[in-house]
């Protein structure tokens, strides 16, 4: 029973740290383009 519990606890965690990286690499997409976009509106007005 325990090493039943032990084998469905490690693709849990797995599962959970690739959807975290995926969310990571999204948000820091999202980040630089707001940030570029940001700087060019500053270039531009400026």
């Amino acid at each position: 029973m325990i090493s039943n519990q032990g084998s469905y606890d490690l693709p849990n965690k797995s599962e959970i740290s690739e959807n975290y990286a995926l969310m990571n690499c999204k948000l820091s997409i999202i980040n630089y383009k707001l940030l570029t976009h940001y700087l060019v509106r500053l270039l531009i007005v400026t």
